[in-house]
């Protein structure tokens, strides 16, 4: 049974170690019954190569070279006028390979308008699963897509209840579709290791009291109202 990942992304978020964690274990647990393969889009996988090379993670290149390098990233604008650059150096290329190649299965992780677009233009036997990472912004534009290709899509997964309950309130896709399947991104293996290898930092933290967060310095991670509220905790508490 063969599974196609489609995550192609142009900047670094949790939803990359996800895939990677989720196609290593596929490898790891199927007994070979199983074969992921991770689509690399426009070259954006080759900064990932050696771990794929190390969790020999089978890839399907569509281009031999990395053209995301030559795509802008930051913005709004920019990263949107990326995506439409992204749509037409792949669409073709996409619909190309699952009619070739005939995936079971292809979860659709990030710029997830490509792949649900091709299938709402043709009629495959490949299953899609749709993975909503994150909380999505619910525009009007996107709530009447999904609701026009739900029917196509044979499940959706979530990371957290909350985007699972805005789903179901939503009515977007029926609720027998819509399961929580938390990110794959914490092994234990590696926190013991940074764990072991911080040895400095962990017993400087362990003197003292510490707040920490960790996150990217996006708009969605909403760091200025943390540090606003850090200095209102600071001003009621000396220590």
């Amino acid at each position: 049974m063969k599974i196609f990942y489609w995550c192609p992304y142009i900047s670094n978020v949790a939803t990359i170690n996800a895939v990677l964690n989720s196609i290593e274990s596929i490898n790891k647990y199927s007994k070979n019954g199983l074969q992921p393969y991770l689509i690399n889009a426009v070259g954006e996988w080759n900064l990932k190569k050696n771990i794929l090379d190390e969790k020999k993670i089978k890839v399907i290149n569509f281009y031999n070279r990395n053209l995301m390098q030559y795509l802008p990233k930051l913005g709004f604008i920019q990263s949107r006028f990326t995506y439409f650059i992204i749509f037409f150096l792949t669409v073709f290329k996409l619909h190309k390979i699952i009619k070739e190649k005939k995936p079971d299965y292809i979860v659709v992780h990030l710029i997830t308008f490509i792949p649900l677009f091709l299938l709402s233009v043709f009629n495959y036997e490949t299953k899609f699963i749709l993975r909503v990472s994150g909380y999505p912004k619910l525009n009007y534009i996107r709530e009447i897509f999904w609701k026009i290709i739900s029917y196509k899509i044979s499940l959706i997964t979530v990371p957290t209840v909350s985007t699972l309950n805005l789903l179901i309130s939503k009515k977007i896709f029926t609720e027998d579709k819509i399961f929580y399947l938390p990110d794959p991104v914490l092994k234990i293996e590696d926190i013991q290791k940074k764990y072991n290898e911080n040895f400095l930092i962990k017993n400087q933290l362990s003197k003292k009291n510490s707040l920490i967060s960790i996150g990217r310095l996006t708009k969605q991670k909403n760091f200025v109202f943390l540090i606003k509220k850090f200095n209102e905790i600071k001003k009621k508490y000396n220590n």
